[in-house]
Parts: structure tokens; C-alpha cells; sequence
């Protein structure tokens, strides 16, 4: 009775299969003309979206190629820009001209957008600031897709137009729009270094305006955070070692290790960095002294010695040059041990520091 009735179950579930595929075959018969239609049009359709693709493509590289050329016309005549001959002119007016044609033709494309700001300084150099001005409004208006630092850019360059034209107030509204406008969270490695430059600028205008505790202020503020930024480098490359001190330390047999205390604070690893190369290098003098230094043991000394040697030796240089007012040199040895690659830049510090001394040195006169 099992048997029949599993007989009953296959059957019935075959009949409903092969009604399926019979049904299926029906529907292919009657409406034949229409899916071979069906699938000529999705094949068509294909064909064109990967055609589509192709022109774009084609068309991006072509923009490029375009772009290239523009540019190095460009850098030509901007490099030269301080020659008054003839053709450096020509150069200019070639390259507007390229780069007019590049934003016109390849409209909403990352090449157009370098276009049309490149456009721009060119308008800026010739004098031009109110279409130079009214171009760089639309990059930031629009926040090209070539990336938001090129809409940054041009605000700067928009305060730097009414700078040149004089209108010192409107500059500095433009570069404080500039400074509330851009989020905290952007990511972008060049947001901050963008601001410290539109807050440079701003001091600027403040003092050509006679605002000089305004001015002052800003460029205590620009010259503070620098060196409060070069602490942390500091404190992170001593941190960096730290890690790599221990992690050699850890190897030594347990007998052997000497022991070391991390102070566990950020802003001690400089003084637990000093405390570790001196052990490690006392660790080293004694296994010599007793001849039972390994070589792969004295590799790792050796790699670890020489780096954090170089950081040491180099911090020193700069902490005595600047202590004795030698500052550009101390900034180079600053560049050594940490790489001054934070914001403020080290330009903006030493253009800070200088106006900012000016300040303290006619106050003293007065």
C-alpha cells in the first residue's frame, strides 16, 4: 500500500513537470515572434550600453590627452611668469584658450573641472579677478567631482581676488565661509592644510584693515597650534620606537631582560623612549663585555640603535638651534626626526612667526 502510494506521489509529481515543460513549450510556440524580438531588443540594449561605455571611455581619454597638452603649455607660461617677454603671453593665451575649450566640451568631467580652474588663475594672473573671482565661485559652488580640495582652492582664490582688488573685508568673509564650511570629518589629506592657509590669509587682511589684535591673534593661534602639532609627532614617532623597543626586549630570554617601566602616558613616550635606549644599549655593552651576544640578537640592537639614534641626535640639533633663535634651521632638523608633514605647514609657522614677532617688536618700539 506504502509502494502504491509512492507510485501515486511520483506519478502525480511527473504529470505536474511535464505539464510544466509542455505549457512552457506551448507559450514558446504561439509567442515565438515575440521573444525572438524580446531578446533581439535585450541584446541590442546591451550592445549599446557597452558601446555607450566605450564612447565615455574614449571620451575621458580624449579629455585627458587634451588636459596634458593644456597643461604643460600652462606650467610653461606660470613658471615664466615673472618674464615680461612676448611669449610667455602667447603661452597664456594658448593655454586659456585650451583650457576654455576643455571645460565647454567636456562639461562634467573631472577634466573640465581642473579646466575651468586652471581657466581662472590664468584670468587671475591677467588682472582679470572679477571673472576669475566668478569662476572659482562656480568650482566651489558646484563641489566638483575631481575632488572637494579643488572646491577649497577656489575659495582661497576667491578671498585672494577681492584681496587684489583691495576689499580686504569681503576677503575675509570669504575665507571665514571657507573655514565654517569645511567639516571636521572631511576626509581628505590636504582639508586642514587648506584652512591654516585661509586663516594665514585672513591675518593678512586683518592687519591691512588695522585690525591688529585680530591679526595678532590669529597668527598666535596658527603659530600654537604648529608646535602643539609637532609635540604630538614628537610623541608619536617616540611611541613608534617605544613599540619597537619592546617587542625587541621581549625576545631576550627572560633571564637576561632588563627591566624597563612604559609610563603608560601619551605624553611621556619621548622620556619612556630614552629609558629604553638606554638599556637596550647597556644590555649590549654587558653581553660584549662577556662575549655571549647573539648575532641575530646584535642585528636587531644594531637596526633598532641606528634609527632611534638618527631621532634622537636630530631632535637634539633642532631643540638647540631653535632655543638659540636659529628657527629655519631648526625646523630642518624638525623635518628629520618627525617629517613636518602636518598642518600648519612649516611655511605658514615661519610666515606666522615672522608677522607675529613684527607685532611684539613695534609694540616694544612704542
Amino acid at each position: 500500500m506504502t509502494k502504491e502510494r509512492q507510485k501515486n506521489t511520483i506519478d502525480v509529481e511527473s504529470d505536474t513537470f511535464r505539464s510544466f515543460v509542455l505549457s512552457v513549450g506551448t507559450f514558446a510556440k504561439r509567442h515565438a515572434k515575440n521573444l525572438a524580438i524580446a531578446v533581439i531588443i535585450i541584446i541590442v540594449g546591451t550592445v549599446g550600453l557597452a558601446l555607450r561605455q566605450q564612447q565615455l571611455q574614449s571620451k575621458r581619454a580624449e579629455a585627458s590627452v587634451t588636459l596634458t597638452e593644456a597643461f604643460e603649455t600652462f606650467n610653461e607660461a606660470e613658471n615664466n611668469w615673472l618674464d615680461s617677454d612676448d611669449t610667455n603671453a602667447d603661452q597664456l593665451q594658448v593655454a586659456e584658450v585650451a583650457f576654455q575649450e576643455i571645460f565647454q566640451r567636456y562639461k562634467g568631467s573631472a577634466a573640465a573641472d581642473q579646466a575651468r580652474y586652471n581657466f581662472a588663475k590664468i584670468k587671475y594672473y591677467r588682472g582679470e579677478y572679477d571673472v576669475a573671482r566668478t569662476k572659482f565661485e562656480e568650482i566651489f559652488n558646484e563641489k566638483p567631482k575631481s575632488g572637494v580640495h579643488l572646491a577649497l582652492y577656489a575659495k582661497v582664490a576667491i578671498g585672494n581676488c577681492y584681496e587684489q582688488q583691495n576689499q580686504y573685508a569681503k576677503a575675509i568673509e570669504a575665507y571665514e565661509v571657507l573655514i565654517d564650511s569645511t567639516e571636521a570629518s572631511t576626509n581628505m589629506p590636504f582639508r586642514d592644510h587648506i584652512i591654516e592657509l585661509a586663516k594665514l590669509s585672513q591675518a593678512r587682511c586683518q592687519k591691512k584693515l588695522g585690525q591688529d589684535e585680530k591679526a595678532s591673534k590669529t597668527y598666535k593661534n596658527l603659530i600654537a597650534k604648529f608646535e602643539k602639532n609637532l609635540d604630538k609627532a614628537i610623541e608619536d614617532k617616540s611611541a613608534k620606537l617605544v613599540e619597537n623597543a619592546e617587542s625587541l626586549l621581549n625576545s631576550l630570554p627572560d633571564t637576561e631582560r632588563p627591566p624597563v617601566t612604559n609610563l603608560g602616558f601619551a605624553d611621556a613616550h619621548y622620556k619612556t623612549f630614552l629609558t629604553y635606549r638606554k638599556k637596550l644599549h647597556e644590555y649590549k655593552v654587558n653581553k660584549d663585555l662577556k662575549g655571549g651576544l647573539a648575532p641575530s640578537v646584535r642585528k636587531k640592537i644594531r637596526k633598532f640603535e641606528k634609527e632611534s639614534n638618527t631621532f634622537f641626535e636630530d631632535l637634539k640639533q633642532a631643540r638647540e638651534n631653535k632655543s638659540e633663535g636659529r628657527t629655519s634651521t631648526a625646523l630642518y632638523y624638525y623635518d628629520q626626526a618627525v617629517g613636518l608633514s602636518f598642518a600648519p605647514s612649516r611655511s605658514i609657522y615661519e610666515k606666522a612667526l615672522f608677522e607675529s614677532n613684527k607685532f611684539q617688536y613695534s609694540k616694544t618700539e612704542n
